[in-house]
């Protein structure tokens, strides 16, 4: 299985997503409010109609080559994920859990170099509907596959292999800002 390079918007950070695979994540478009707030929060183009696009795997598939000391994560709320991006160019790269004991990673799919080996999008969560609520639509599977990847790197013992958190403290390797 391939890894896939990435890189924020000035190449100050970069690194792999290994492996990076239709088999070892799942596509999702993400219409929630926070992920469009985040997006707006860093000054990146409003993505309403779009969503964002992410590939949800585990947190130990990622590693960096460069730009370790460019990283920044805020959070929109106490319990909301971290939402790590580039400091150098406001680039918004990965969202993980505020716990590292909750493996997963979903990463910016338009700070990927090679999106085709992700497929097509599985999953749209909290899409907007008429009557005021969101819908989710797409591989009902997907969503347990997402589940079944972070228990088995809890049974694993991958979930401590994370560039996200300190391995002695737990802790983020960047203390998050909160953006109210």
């Amino acid at each position: 299985m391939a890894g896939v390079a990435f890189g924020c918007a000035c190449g100050a950070v970069s690194g792999r997503v290994d492996p990076c695979t239709r088999h070892s994540g799942t596509h999702v478009q993400c219409f929630c409010t926070d992920c469009r707030r985040a997006d707006l929060h860093l000054d990146q183009p409003d993505p309403a109609n779009s969503g964002v696009g992410l590939f949800i795997t585990t947190a130990d598939t990622v590693s960096f080559a460069t730009g370790v000391d460019q990283l920044a994560c805020f959070q929109m709320s106490r319990s909301g994920p971290l939402r790590w991006y580039a400091a150098c160019c406001t680039t918004p790269l990965f969202n993980t859990s505020p716990k590292r004991q909750f493996p997963f990673v979903a990463v910016h799919v338009g700070r990927l170099v090679d999106r085709d080996v992700l497929g097509p999008v599985k999953l749209r969560t909290f899409r907007p509907s008429g009557n005021g609520r969101s819908r989710h639509s797409g591989n009902p599977i997907a969503f347990f596959q997402v589940v079944g990847r972070v228990i088995s790197a809890r049974v694993t013992g991958r979930w401590r292999k994370t560039p996200f958190f300190d391995n002695v403290s737990g802790r983020p390797i960047i203390a998050p800002q909160r953006v109210i």
